[in-house]
């Protein structure tokens, strides 16, 4: 079997590569745009679910009695939550200068981009800890001492993560991507 030659290679190296004209795309490509956005919508709404009873199981008195959780903890989650996403956006934009504007979070991207798209995981952060929050409010009634500081934790943590995002909007708002407008029907 013949090589082919180099100079051939190098002759196909230059020619140069057009996109596709719009509508025109390779099955495939439109199969993963479409099926992606899709798959993460999908894994946030099980996570959310999944938060939703953990919430819920997290502060049963079965689950609770080996926690030590203090009273002295909920304003520490609290000034936690607060800071903690001050810090990653500070930490993810003087990082080599990795990130100028960041995105706004969408339930169709990855989650964990936490130096590259740090908005998206403190968004899932925060629904995920309300959520929590939610499931324990719903196992209020059956809850026992320890049951409820590990309740106020929650509650702080989410207040904080709350309060720290909108902290985050205010500090860096000159680096958040606006918000696409949508097209009038």
């Amino acid at each position: 079997m013949a090589r082919p030659d180099k100079s051939s290679s190098a002759k196909w190296s230059k020619i140069p590569i057009e996109p596709l004209p719009t509508g025109h795309c390779p099955v495939s490509i439109l199969l993963i745009q479409c099926t992606v956005p899709r798959f993460w919508r999908f894994i946030y709404a099980v996570s959310f679910f999944l938060s939703l009873i953990q919430g819920y199981r997290s502060v049963l008195p079965g689950q609770v009695k080996d926690t030590d959780a203090e009273w002295f903890l909920v304003p520490l989650a609290f000034l936690g939550g607060l800071i903690l996403p001050l810090f990653f956006m500070a930490y993810s934009r003087y990082r080599r200068g990795a990130v100028e504007v960041y995105r706004r979070p969408t339930f169709d991207r990855w989650p964990l981009g936490w130096w590259n798209d740090t908005l998206q995981p403190i968004r899932l952060t925060l629904i995920g800890s309300v959520l929590q929050v939610i499931g324990a409010v719903l196992a209020l009634p059956r809850v026992d001492q320890r049951g409820a500081m590990v309740f106020g934790m929650y509650a702080a943590l989410a207040v904080g993560l709350t309060l720290g995002e909108r902290l985050v909007y205010r500090v860096f708002t000159d680096r958040i991507a606006a918000a696409p407008r949508l097209a009038a029907t």
